[in-house]
């Protein structure tokens, strides 16, 4: 769902933003953490890939987020977003449950090396007979200091289970 999508785009910019204000962090004594939890609204139009009937999904996101600035000037940034009584209603009527989450590890070394790893897991679940849309996404990719990618892994699975 590109919402889902949308949201990683946000944060992982944020931290690459972040980063380029910072410039190069110079050395500390000792690691720099930064924590953050929130709780926003969250509202989407979306259709159930499984019935194609348009639901409207409503809710809370409880989201976690920890910047670290080690002591060799690295920066590590975590992320994590539990949805909280999100709930679905489709066009027919029909009741679903929204469950899973998505995960963020974001790490720059003072030497430049870069990995990036998100997970996330959506599951539409039918408080009926109706077939639930289960989704899994991972992403990873590992970047040295000289830019050479090494290391990338995009796996996407979705499907329909009754």
């Amino acid at each position: 769902m590109s919402t889902r999508v949308g949201l990683r785009s946000l944060v992982v910019g944020s931290v690459v933003v972040l980063t380029l204000l910072m410039g190069v962090a110079p050395t500390m004594a000792q690691a720099t953490t930064v924590r953050d939890r929130f709780t926003v609204p969250f509202v989407l139009d979306d259709i159930n890939p499984c019935t194609g009937e348009p639901v409207v999904i409503a809710g809370e996101l409880h989201i976690t987020e920890r910047v670290t600035i080690d002591a060799q000037g690295g920066l590590h940034f975590t992320y994590s977003l539990v949805p909280d009584n999100v709930r679905g209603v489709g066009a027919s009527g029909a009741v679903y449950k929204a469950v899973g989450g998505e995960r963020a590890h974001f790490n720059l070394t003072a030497g430049g090396s870069l990995n990036d790893t998100y997970t996330n897991t959506f599951n539409l679940i039918s408080q009926g007979d109706g077939d639930n849309f289960v989704e899994h996404v991972t992403f990873h990719v590992t970047i040295t200091p000289d830019g050479v990618v090494t290391v990338v892994v995009d796996n996407f699975r979705a499907e329909c289970r009754g």
